[in-house]
């Protein structure tokens, strides 16, 4: 049909037609890109290759984050096109346009996309704000790239891709935009279709239908394969987050390190550390950990300072070691699941778990594991909410219900 470019769509629909051919082409793109990510990663011996279903579950998720850059690209031509399809516009030249629009944000995707397969290949994880820390030795980057046959490689396959996807899209135009044509009978139901896509458009853009949290990075974490869990991305996606996430945050200046060094050698003097009371646990045992928020001391009657309201934890409190000495880490439940796992403190104005690039922690689920454990989350809310899911997968959690 697209061969003869002599035919057009006659359909007064024309303009919706090519919007969804589009989105069509752009992710058949994107997939391109993360077949060869894996090819790349696939050859190379190390890394794990027992993918198994779990890496049809990476494609659906690149799937996901696909949709929603395409959604992104396509929100102010969605509005173009329904604006010249209301107002019934004919002049071919409007619509070529935004045809040069989209395709150039595609193609700038498309070099992203390109880049982000030796970045990743080097740093493992995809592209994100630390490639602009390069930008003030620009000419010592280009070089790098010019004289590594590797680079030249990606950059040449780029190149062959984008012109590849510039025919498909002029032809496209061609058939689609080149002869539009309008029924005004049908006004109130291109205005309803209009409305449709608009609300489509939005849903994509945002991947996730519930209320409590769009998508993120971390609902691309869906195992423990670190490799699978990061090739559902796409790189525009953690590029972008990433960059907006660097600039909220500024520099913290912490404590010297001389004098934290200090510090700590005074505590382990002025504290009894050679007795500690030792936990020893039988074979088999497991180990629960109950993280609750909006608790208070003096709502548990082990603490004698009124009624109690939970007598179950001060059953457990009777049969256990208790330490009284122990203080919240904050106020949002990030804090508790993140001081409390991983033993680090929380810092201000900084969500401790939600980050494009999520840190490989050593905490106590690592230590379980390294012990022969199986760890598991529950929880009681969305798994998105603060990236909690994404945040734990990546750090030694093999299942969360």
């Amino acid at each position: 049909m697209l061969k003869n470019v002599n035919r057009t769509c006659k359909s007064p629909l024309f303009g919706y037609y090519y919007l969804l051919s589009v989105y069509g082409l752009g992710i058949v793109f994107f997939t391109l890109f993360r077949i060869i990510t894996l090819v790349v990663f696939y050859n190379d011996p190390g890394y794990p290759h027992e993918y198994g279903v779990n890496l049809l579950k990476a494609f659906i998720m690149g799937l996901r984050f696909d949709t929603v850059i395409s959604c992104y690209l396509l929100s102010f031509p969605i509005l173009y096109i329904i604006v010249g399809s209301i107002a019934g516009i004919r002049k071919p030249v409007y619509y070529k346009i935004i045809h040069i629009l989209i395709s150039t944000l595609y193609v700038i995707c498309f070099f992203a996309c390109a880049a982000d397969i030796p970045y990743f290949k080097y740093f493992f994880t995809r592209l994100n704000a630390s490639a602009l820390a390069w930008m003030d030795s620009f000419s010592f980057v280009f070089q790098m790239i010019v004289e590594e046959p590797i680079f030249i490689c990606y950059l040449l396959g780029f190149v062959v891709i984008s012109i590849a996807y510039l025919l498909i899209m002029r032809l496209m135009r061609k058939y689609f935009l080149q002869d539009p044509t309008f029924d005004s009978r049908k006004m109130a139901f291109r205005i309803t279709l209009g409305i449709l896509f608009v609300g489509l458009c939005l849903l994509g853009a945002r991947g996730r239908t519930t209320i409590k949290s769009p998508i993120r990075v971390g609902t691309a974490y869906f195992s423990n394969n670190a490799f699978l869990n990061q090739l559902g991305l796409n790189p525009i996606f953690t590029f972008i987050n990433s960059v907006a996430e660097s600039s909220k945050y500024k520099e913290i200046n912490l404590i010297d390190s001389d004098k934290a060094e200090r510090i700590v050698e005074e505590q382990l003097e002025n504290n009894d550390w050679q007795n500690p009371n030792i936990i020893r646990l039988k074979p088999n045992t497991n180990i629960v950990l109950v993280l609750m928020e909006s608790m208070a001391a003096h709502k548990v009657g082990h603490f004698g300072e009124g009624q109690s309201l939970t007598p179950n934890l001060d059953s457990i409190i009777d049969n256990s070691l208790c330490y009284e000495k122990a203080y919240s880490a904050g106020i949002h439940t990030y804090n508790g699941i993140y001081s409390t796992l991983f033993s680090h403190p929380a810092i201000l104005n900084q969500h401790s778990m939600k980050k494009t690039v999520i840190p490989n922690m050593c905490g106590l689920p690592q230590q379980l594991r390294s012990h022969g454990y199986s760890t598991m989350y529950f929880t009681t809310h969305d798994d998105q909410f603060d990236n909690v899911a994404g945040f734990l997968y990546a750090n030694e959690f093999s299942s969360y219900p």
